[in-house]
Protein backbone atom coordinates (compact mmCIF):
# COMPACT_ATOMS: atom_id res chain seq x y z
CA UNK A 1 0.00 0.00 0.00
CA UNK A 2 3.26 2.36 1.13
CA UNK A 3 4.21 2.17 -3.00
CA UNK A 4 0.47 2.61 -4.02
CA UNK A 5 0.38 6.01 -2.05
CA UNK A 6 4.11 7.10 -3.11
CA UNK A 7 3.48 6.46 -6.76
CA UNK A 8 0.17 8.71 -6.91
CA UNK A 9 1.98 11.26 -4.92
CA UNK A 10 4.19 11.41 -7.06
CA UNK A 11 2.21 11.20 -10.48
CA UNK A 12 0.27 13.98 -9.01
CA UNK A 13 2.82 16.22 -8.21
CA UNK A 14 4.41 15.67 -11.50
CA UNK A 15 1.27 17.28 -12.96
CA UNK A 16 0.66 20.04 -10.41
CA UNK A 17 4.22 21.31 -11.98
CA UNK A 18 3.03 20.70 -15.19
CA UNK A 19 0.47 23.52 -14.82
CA UNK A 20 2.39 25.58 -12.52
CA UNK A 21 2.41 29.47 -13.52
CA UNK A 22 -0.09 28.69 -16.19
CA UNK A 23 -2.91 30.70 -17.20
CA UNK A 24 -6.56 29.45 -17.05
CA UNK A 25 -5.96 26.58 -14.49
CA UNK A 26 -4.60 25.83 -10.84
CA UNK A 27 -4.66 22.88 -8.92
CA UNK A 28 -7.67 22.57 -7.14
CA UNK A 29 -5.36 21.42 -4.09
CA UNK A 30 -1.94 22.94 -4.59
CA UNK A 31 -0.24 21.01 -1.84
CA UNK A 32 -1.20 17.57 -0.14
CA UNK A 33 -0.79 16.25 3.68
CA UNK A 34 0.96 13.84 3.88
CA UNK A 35 -1.77 11.06 5.01
CA UNK A 36 -3.64 12.25 1.51
CA UNK A 37 -3.47 9.56 -0.91
CA UNK A 38 -4.96 10.99 -4.23
CA UNK A 39 -7.66 9.62 -5.93
CA UNK A 40 -6.92 12.01 -9.13
CA UNK A 41 -5.58 15.13 -10.20
CA UNK A 42 -8.38 17.87 -10.08
CA UNK A 43 -7.75 21.00 -11.97
CA UNK A 44 -10.12 24.34 -11.79
CA UNK A 45 -10.59 25.78 -14.93
CA UNK A 46 -11.32 29.84 -15.01
CA UNK A 47 -12.48 29.26 -19.05
CA UNK A 48 -12.46 26.33 -21.58
CA UNK A 49 -12.35 23.24 -19.68
CA UNK A 50 -14.29 21.28 -22.25
CA UNK A 51 -12.04 22.19 -25.20
CA UNK A 52 -9.02 21.23 -23.19
CA UNK A 53 -10.63 17.84 -22.09
CA UNK A 54 -11.38 17.26 -25.85
CA UNK A 55 -7.95 18.02 -27.12
CA UNK A 56 -6.69 15.73 -23.94
CA UNK A 57 -9.21 12.79 -25.15
CA UNK A 58 -8.13 13.42 -28.35
CA UNK A 59 -4.54 12.65 -27.15
CA UNK A 60 -5.62 9.54 -25.59
CA UNK A 61 -5.62 11.18 -21.83
CA UNK A 62 -8.76 10.15 -20.16
CA UNK A 63 -9.36 14.13 -18.62
CA UNK A 64 -13.10 13.66 -17.07
CA UNK A 65 -15.46 16.30 -16.02
CA UNK A 66 -16.30 15.97 -11.98
CA UNK A 67 -18.98 15.60 -10.51
CA UNK A 68 -21.04 13.37 -12.63
CA UNK A 69 -24.63 15.14 -13.17
CA UNK A 70 -27.58 12.75 -13.20
CA UNK A 71 -29.99 14.35 -15.74
CA UNK A 72 -32.44 15.64 -13.28
CA UNK A 73 -29.59 17.69 -11.70
CA UNK A 74 -29.01 19.13 -15.63
CA UNK A 75 -32.64 19.67 -16.09
CA UNK A 76 -32.88 21.74 -13.11
CA UNK A 77 -29.72 23.91 -12.88
CA UNK A 78 -30.78 26.63 -11.04
CA UNK A 79 -32.05 23.99 -8.25
CA UNK A 80 -27.95 22.93 -8.22
CA UNK A 81 -26.24 25.86 -9.11
CA UNK A 82 -23.20 24.60 -7.05
CA UNK A 83 -22.82 21.33 -8.52
CA UNK A 84 -23.24 22.46 -12.26
CA UNK A 85 -20.58 25.24 -11.28
CA UNK A 86 -18.14 22.97 -10.10
CA UNK A 87 -19.07 20.44 -13.14
CA UNK A 88 -18.13 23.25 -15.71
CA UNK A 89 -15.02 24.20 -14.24
CA UNK A 90 -13.48 20.94 -12.58
CA UNK A 91 -11.40 18.41 -15.24
CA UNK A 92 -10.09 15.61 -13.16
CA UNK A 93 -6.75 13.75 -14.72
CA UNK A 94 -5.42 9.96 -13.73
CA UNK A 95 -2.89 9.50 -10.84
CA UNK A 96 -3.61 6.06 -10.21
CA UNK A 97 -0.49 3.86 -9.81
CA UNK A 98 -0.60 1.75 -12.69
CA UNK A 99 0.58 4.90 -14.56
CA UNK A 100 4.52 4.56 -15.88
CA UNK A 101 6.39 7.72 -15.96
CA UNK A 102 6.48 7.93 -19.52
CA UNK A 103 2.55 7.91 -19.60
CA UNK A 104 2.55 10.55 -17.14
CA UNK A 105 5.50 12.67 -18.82
CA UNK A 106 3.53 12.22 -21.84
CA UNK A 107 0.11 13.65 -19.81
CA UNK A 108 2.29 16.54 -18.76
CA UNK A 109 3.88 17.67 -21.41
CA UNK A 110 0.31 17.74 -24.07
CA UNK A 111 -1.32 19.45 -20.69
CA UNK A 112 1.29 22.40 -21.14
CA UNK A 113 0.94 22.33 -24.96
CA UNK A 114 -2.71 22.50 -24.95
CA UNK A 115 -2.59 25.40 -21.82
CA UNK A 116 -0.21 27.42 -23.62
CA UNK A 117 -2.73 27.07 -27.03
CA UNK A 118 -5.32 27.67 -25.55
CA UNK A 119 -4.25 31.49 -24.38
CA UNK A 120 -2.76 32.21 -27.44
Amino acid sequence: LGQVIDKRRKNYIRLLQAIEGRELVRPLFPSMPDQVCPYAFPILFSDKKDAVALQLQNNGIPASSWPDLPPEVISSKHEHEIAVWLQEHILLLPVHQDLSDKQVDYMASKLRDILRKEVE
